[in-house]
Formats: structure tokens, sequence, C-alpha cells
């Protein structure tokens, strides 16, 4: 249960503080309120995390620091209780997404390449969706489609 836990809140956590793209996306408020938790629980009264989270480091750095944190902070209860409320709220404010190949990713095959659904009769909305990131290679030996049907 507990991997569980910090496997959906190391998203949470590194689309925050780290503020990547994706938070921008939400409104102002959410993001706002947000920071003010993190910042009470991973950042005050914590100057390696801090300094850690706000330096040059690479990412895969800075995401190991907040995943000690978190495990450190998991045995609280309290914080426990007030992470599930925020993760909660976030997944209410966090796009919808199918289909999509995240930035920087490569792709090679020597067969077709489709990224979409194959046949219609998905209905549902989505905010993003049949997506390929920014300075993502794709290379097939065959064809590319980016689409439904």
């Amino acid at each position: 249960m507990l991997e569980s836990l910090i496997a959906l809140a190391k998203p949470y956590l590194t689309t925050l503080v780290l503020e990547n793209e994706e938070v921008q996306k939400f409104p102002k408020d959410f993001v706002s309120a947000s920071m003010r938790w993190i910042r009470s629980w991973f950042l005050e009264d914590d100057p390696t995390t801090q300094a850690v989270v706000q330096s040059a480091q690479p990412m895969v750095v800075k995401e190991a620091v907040l995943e000690v944190k978190l495990r450190e902070l998991l045995k609280n209860p309290q914080f426990e209780e007030e992470l599930r409320a925020q993760l909660a709220a976030f997944e209410t404010h966090h796009p919808s997404r199918k289909n999509v190949l995240e930035s920087h990713v490569r792709v090679e095959t020597e067969e077709d390449i489709h990224i979409g659904d194959k046949a219609p009769g998905d209905t549902a909305a989505y905010d993003e969706k049949n997506i390929v990131g920014t300075g993502t290679t794709i290379k097939s030996g065959k064809g590319f489609r980016l689409g439904d049907g």
C-alpha cells in the first residue's frame, strides 16, 4: 500500500515542486495552495532538500531526493492524510491524456507506427490525445500515422 501511494505521489511532487510545463495548465489558485502545502512539508526546515530542488542538478537527482523525503514523511499519519487529500485534488485538475509520447522519446522500428486509436468508438473527451512530444525522434521502416482510425 505504501508503494502505491508513493507511485501516485511522485508525479504530483515532480509536477509541482519542479514546476514542469504541466503545472502551467492547472488553475493558479490550485497551484498556489498546493505549493504552500508542499513547501511546508518538503522545503521549510529542510535546507538539504531545498538546496537540491533549487540547484542545477539533473532531474533524476531531484526526483530521488524528493522520494527519500516522501518516504520519511509518510511515517507521519497527519502527512499521509493530507497527502491523500492533495492527490485527490490533483487528479481533478490533471489533464486527461491518451496516446501520448512524452518529450525526448526515441522510437525506432522496421514496422508501421500508428499513434492513435485503431478503430473509432472511444467517445471520451481528452485534454491531450495523439501527441508526439518535443524532441521526440520517430524512425519507421514502413509508415507513420498520427491520429485515430
